[in-house]
């Protein structure tokens, strides 16, 4: 009897353990796998003692709202919930920046880094421990893997919302962003659907953002919320319930992080044609009353529903925030949506047309590759006899090494724009179709695209896009190139995104360059969601746990870099100004970089219209110096539709044999040179200016 209440006292007391451990391991966002090595009981293993995600019940706090409207002295109430809440508080010390340099930190780091998968990093954990190192046995423990999350109904899939809060809370805390209390904060949302398999519907729904007011953060973009399902929400409306609730209650109260209160505003939605009439509940782009800027209705022929040359109707008149709201136009809409909630935002102009998908890979795709008008896969007389394509693919061919390091693509071989990607399109609309069509296309087909590629160059400059007479010029050239296809292909060209181009010049006055309204960052992103996926079972739970392994892990931020511009890769190889001391291949600017050693990133348009090719950088009592070699024949490019040496693009040749000394504040812009004729022609990049 006695040794029988002994052995129920030992197993009472290591299950009082385990419940203790597994307690102190919620409060403290770790899970103690080691414990395991130090019972002496055979039957708990590690597997006991690590709840798996997939099958908890339990739920997470949430993030609580209350109405305060009405008691601001309430206000700071709105924050992170406890400690034990699996994304850290802003104000928490429970971040990894106090661990930088330890064993923990940098396997941390390697791992979400490289998408380890956890099986792989359990299996180095083991084996470091072995050998003595302070490391826990399983990944879940490393990367503070969440055990639940609270995952709502929205049929016919599930969604997960994360929230603006916690992720703007997690970034001003990683790149340390100290504002002033009131600023506002201005938040871009994307919309769109992601297929992950193309032998299943499987599917997400991604909610993204990104703050486009705060220069260091513009280009990151956060899930505010992700629905996965085996078709899209049935009800847009029930799919962005949690985050129009959640954008209503800051704008009422306010967001609060670290005890500051801040403005917060959607500023724009970004979205594709698909993706906009399902949020907006409004007719799709083959509806009659489809253009969501204007009133025009479109008509089918050859069984394309086209849009007719807008000045040749009276009745056509823009949409209005008020119009939308009453449905003033019943033909536009389906049903009432939810964002009309969104406090401060226009339901119009806050809703721009995205170049990504209007330009890139809508006109200039129709342009190159559409069965019945394309360049390349189009019919007679559109189509362009083979040889003629073969001679474009070879100076495409050519094209390649002087393409530069800014761009993640270089330019396929013509045959295969079908399969270009928008950022192709996009490198042939502005910069490489004036050359690689010259001298092979048509004249009327050659200066048709050329008034595109100038119209898109304008509205897509920094620096061009500011002054008034220049998208009156841009606008103005749209308009011939709308009138110019409509004449040259026929009235079924002109569908719904040759007709949104005339819209474009609206949306660059309110919001900026084409580039600040672009997706570009939130496609990216698409991808890296996608890879977080490592099985088919189960996805939204897996990127949920990618999510959260993210948060949890706080690196510090890439802002801590040396002043710009700054030099690397320090060579002896000449040649060298007298009283310099140190020479060096690469030099860093906030928007690009330039290499002496690569024919694709050496030229630059310096203040006093000379286009140099850098030799060498030096540094010369302290100032950084270039180099250079200028040309000596500069000319317009076209003159068709105006001057090219307007607007920085040239044909250059002839480049001298003379070495001059410049001064690296006297540069304009870097540029692209591609060999044309006998020379090359020089564009400025887009990315510079």
């Amino acid at each position: 009897m006695n040794k029988r209440l002994r052995r129920m006292r030992e197993s009472v007391s290591k299950r009082t353990c385990l419940s203790i451990l597994q307690i102190e391991s919620e409060e403290n966002g770790l899970l103690q796998d080691d414990y395991t090595n130090s019972t002496n009981d055979s039957s708990i293993t590690v597997s006991d003692v690590l709840v798996d995600l997939t099958d908890s019940d339990s739920s997470i706090p949430q993030v609580e709202f209350e109405n305060q409207s009405d008691n601001s002295e309430h206000f700071t109430n709105i924050n992170f919930p406890p400690h034990d809440h699996h994304l850290p508080s802003p104000d928490s010390p429970d971040t990894t920046k106090h661990q930088e340099g330890t064993i923990k930190y940098d396997l941390q780091k390697w791992a979400l880094e490289c998408n380890v998968p956890h099986v792989t990093l359990s299996k180095l954990l083991v084996l470091l421990k072995k050998r003595g190192l302070d490391v826990p046995l399983d990944a879940r423990t490393l990367l503070k893997t969440p055990r639940s999350s609270q995952i709502s109904v929205v049929e016919p899939g599930y969604y997960y919302h994360v929230g603006i809060l916690a992720n703007v809370s997690i970034l001003f805390k990683q790149y340390d962003i100290i504002l002033n209390e009131g600023f506002e904060i201005r938040i871009a949302i994307n919309v769109d659907g992601l297929p992950l398999s193309k032998s299943s519907s499987s599917s997400f729904w991604p909610i993204l953002g990104k703050i486009d007011n705060i220069p260091i953060l513009k280009n990151i973009v956060f899930v505010i919320g992700l629905y996965h399902g085996y078709a899209k929400p049935n009800d847009s409306n029930q799919f962005l319930d949690q985050f129009v609730n959640e954008c209503v209650e800051f704008g009422a109260n306010g967001l609060v992080i670290c005890k500051k209160r801040f403005k917060c505003v959607i500023s724009m939605i970004i979205c594709d044609l698909p993706a906009k009439a399902f949020i907006l509940k409004i007719k799709n782009h083959n509806g009659y009353s489809s253009c969501t800027k204007c009133t025009q209705e479109g008509e089918y022929v050859n069984n394309v529903l086209c849009f007719g040359l807008a000045n040749a109707r009276s009745n056509v008149h823009k949409r209005t925030d008020s119009d939308f709201r009453n449905q003033i136009d019943t033909e536009h809409h389906i049903d009432s949506t939810i964002l009309t909630k969104l406090p401060n935002f226009n339901m119009i102009n806050n809703i721009p047309l995205d170049y990504m998908h209007l330009v890139c890979l809508g006109v200039t795709k129709r342009l190159l590759s559409s069965k019945k008008f394309g360049l390349v896969y189009g019919k007679p007389p559109h189509k362009l006899r083979f040889r003629s394509i073969e001679l474009i693919s070879q100076k495409i061919s050519l094209l390649k090494q002087y393409i530069p390091c800014e761009f993640a693509r270089k330019l396929r071989p013509l045959q295969e724009c079908n399969r270009y990607k928008a950022v192709e399109f996009r490198f042939f609309i502005l910069y490489a179709a004036p050359v690689i069509l010259k001298d092979i296309v048509d004249k009327q087909y050659y200066n048709n695209i050329l008034c595109l590629h100038v119209a898109v160059r304008l509205l897509t400059s920094k620096v061009h896009y500011c002054k008034q007479e220049n998208l009156s010029y841009a606008h103005e050239l749209i308009k011939h190139f709308v009138k110019s296809c409509y004449d040259l292909y026929g009235p079924d060209f002109n569908a719904h995104n040759v007709h949104c181009l005339s819209h474009l010049v609206d949306d660059v006055e309110l919001f900026g360059s084409l580039d600040e309204f672009s997706a570009f960052c939130f496609e990216n992103y698409m991808q890296t969601l996608k890879k977080m996926v490592r099985k088919t079972h189960k996805p939204l739970e897996q990127v949920i746990r990618r999510l959260e392994e993210h948060n949890n892990v706080l690196f510090p931020s890439k802002s801590k870099s040396p002043k710009l511009p700054y030099c690397t890769n320090e060579h002896l190889d000449g040649p060298l100004l007298l009283h310099s001391h140190k020479q060096y291949k690469v030099v860093h600017f906030r928007d690009f970089t330039l290499k002496i050693n690569n024919t694709s990133d050496c030229f630059v348009l310096m203040n006093n219209y000379e286009i140099i090719k850098i030799v060498n950088v030096c540094i010369n009592e302290g100032q950084i110096e270039l180099l250079g070699k200028k040309f000596i024949n500069v000319s317009d490019l076209y003159k068709k539709p105006c001057k090219s040496t307007q607007f920085q693009i040239y044909f250059c040749s002839d480049l001298s044999d003379n070495i001059k000394v410049y001064h690296i504040d006297g540069i304009v812009h870097k540029m692209i040179l591609l060999p044309c004729d006998h020379g090359f022609a020089a564009f400025p990049l887009l990315h510079s200016c």
